[in-house]
């Protein structure tokens, strides 16, 4: 491979990784394969290992994860385990260490950021998101690409690192525009909480419409699956009745919020 560009994608990624090496390889008009060759195993007891089958050396690396595939599985102890956000992040940082510091430059992209919901701290509580930049900066990691960050700020625990976090908002919103002129004018956004009500108002400036907001009000004396129980979906803002709504969230693990605020504006 005569080139210093180089693809590292791990197995929750592969799909993308070779659409990427198509692109790569149309925009430079050659056959070269630019994706490197890795191999991740697992033991019995569930610890890993990464190995680069071809030499990175001076080459400027970009690194393809997708930490939030949980399709994949490995065996520990004769159990098939799914894999974790946890156990991606492990297998990317085996992969940059299995590079031995020759690569130019390593360029990290990771559409779905690692721990970033736990950007911020409350008492005491860690602080996964902000530490693991850091790990990644001081392994080598030059540069960090992803999309749709859960709050951007967090950018500011690297100051010496280029973060790139890139906004499909625009795209949603032309593409849907484009899509759905007969409803705009009966449109009506609404956020599920207060955390994503700055996201949910940038819709409705860019849709011209209002907005509305739920107040989650929680049993602060229960703890159920690490949260307090919501008890009640409080409803705040422009009356709902006959409006077409779309619900901006920012972030969405099982989507049992999102279904109890669909459900909840139905009935309204």
């Amino acid at each position: 491979m005569n080139n210093d560009l180089a693809l590292i994608v791990l197995d929750n990624f592969k799909e993308m990784g070779d659409k990427v090496n198509k692109v790569i390889k149309k925009l430079k008009k050659n056959e070269d394969d630019y994706i490197i060759p890795i191999k991740l195993d697992r033991f019995a007891n569930g610890e890993g290992k990464a190995t680069i089958l071809e030499t990175v050396r001076d080459k400027d690396v970009y690194v393809l994860t997708d930490i939030g595939n949980h399709s994949l599985t490995y065996k520990m102890h004769d159990f098939d385990n799914h894999y974790s956000p946890d156990d991606h992040y492990q297998d990317l940082k085996r992969i940059i260490l299995a590079m031995c510091g020759h690569a130019k430059k390593i360029t990290l992209i990771m559409p779905l950021l690692y721990e970033s919901r736990q950007h911020r701290r409350k008492g005491r509580e860690s602080l996964d998101c902000a530490y693991a930049m850091q790990e990644l900066a001081s392994m080598g990691v030059k540069e960090i690409i992803t999309f749709d960050v859960h709050d951007p700020n967090l950018c500011n625990a690297v100051p010496l690192l280029a973060f790139e976090n890139f906004y499909s908002t625009g795209n949603i919103l032309e593409q849907f525009a484009k899509d759905n002129k007969d409803i705009l004018n009966d449109m009506l956004i609404v956020s599920p909480d207060f955390g994503a009500m700055e996201r949910a108002r940038y819709y409705a400036e860019m849709l011209s419409c209002e907005v509305g907001v739920f107040y989650k009000r929680r049993d602060l004396s229960k703890v159920v699956n690490g949260k307090n129980p919501i008890i009640e979906h409080a409803y705040m803002g422009a009356d709902v009745k006959n409006k077409n709504i779309i619900v901006v969230d920012d972030m969405i693990a099982s989507g049992n919020s999102i279904l109890e605020v669909a459900h909840e504006l139905k009935r309204r």
